[in-house]
């Protein structure tokens, strides 16, 4: 996940979402990518997946979440210290692209993105 903070113009994100590192990057067409406002956005994406940030002018602030798919390869005490420190873990069968289809699967969203203003004003349930 992606959002940027701060005063500055431009710095969108050009995200290929069925790209799976097949085709070589300058082969890729523009028609084939979706663009991110990252100042209004936030956004989900497999990172695996070509992506870039325009260029921008002014101040920009980035901030990136971003997990691995291969936490079934984790030592057992690694993720023992993680879950001490309140981690989420994952169990070693759970499926990576949950959240996320892999590039070209259909079914599954392969990106999401969010109006963060929106997100702001929605109340939640406890």
């Amino acid at each position: 996940m992606i959002k940027a903070f701060g005063d500055f113009e431009g710095g969108e994100l050009t995200y290929f979402p069925n790209d799976d590192k097949s085709v070589d990057l300058d082969k890729l067409k523009m028609k084939d990518s979706k663009t991110f406002d990252l100042s209004a956005d936030l956004a989900m994406f497999n990172g695996n997946s070509a992506h870039e940030v325009s260029d921008f002018e002014g101040t920009r602030f980035s901030v990136v979440y971003f997990t691995l798919g291969c936490h079934a390869k984790a030592k057992k005490e690694d993720m023992a210290q993680l879950k001490k420190m309140g981690f989420l873990v994952p169990a070693p069968d759970e499926d990576q692209f949950a959240l996320l289809g892999k590039p070209g699967s259909k079914g599954k969203p392969l990106l999401r993105s969010w109006n963060a203003n929106q997100l702001a004003t929605k109340k939640r349930k406890l």
